[in-house]
This record gives structure tokens, C-alpha cells and sequence, in this order.
């Protein structure tokens, strides 16, 4: 069975990502949901790293921090982006929404 996606677009001068990295995704709720997803961190510090490109053109996304979420048919799940900070419960029920 194929798991969903979950992806997360970070950078280092990015404010809310220090906290998202050290609280949210470090929560021990979220860290037992995202067991069931492959989980991709892309590094957007940079505006021509390759995480921002695909944050760009894949996504069309000027926000920083961005998540991105894939059912488990590989299928992007676009209402369900996250654009900017996210705190663990709102976080968490987007998780568990997506099969």
C-alpha cells in the first residue's frame, strides 16, 4: 500500500520555521501521524535551491513556510496546503484527514 505525502518547505531565515522545527514537528502527536506519510523537508533558504523551485513552479507558492500534502494515489490534495505557520492541532487534523 502506498503511503501519503507530507512536505514541508523550511528556510533558515524563516522565523516561523525555527518554531515549527522545534515545537510542532518535534510534538510527539504529530511525529506518531507522520509515521504513515513519507515525509520530505525541502530546504527553500536559498531562492534558487532546488526545494524553492519546486516550491515555485511545482506550486506556485510564495509562502514561507509552505506544506504540501499527497493522498496516498500520489494525488496533491491542494485545499489543503498550508501557506505560513501552522500550530499542532490545526497541523494535526490536516494530517489525519488525508488517507
Amino acid at each position: 500500500k502506498s503511503k501519503p505525502v507530507f512536505l514541508y518547505f523550511s528556510a533558515k531565515w524563516c522565523i516561523p520555521c525555527k518554531r515549527i522545527k522545534q515545537v510542532v514537528l518535534k510534538d510527539p502527536v504529530i511525529k506518531a501521524e507522520l509515521e504513515r506519510f513519507i515525509v520530505g523537508i525541502l530546504d527553500c533558504t536559498h531562492s534558487d535551491s532546488h526545494g524553492a523551485k519546486i516550491r515555485d513552479e511545482g506550486y506556485q507558492s510564495p509562502s514561507m513556510p509552505f506544506f504540501a500534502f499527497h493522498d496516498s494515489r500520489g494525488k496533491h490534495v491542494k485545499r489543503l496546503d498550508i501557506h505560513g505557520a501552522v500550530e499542532v492541532k490545526d497541523l494535526l487534523n490536516t494530517l489525519k484527514s488525508i488517507q
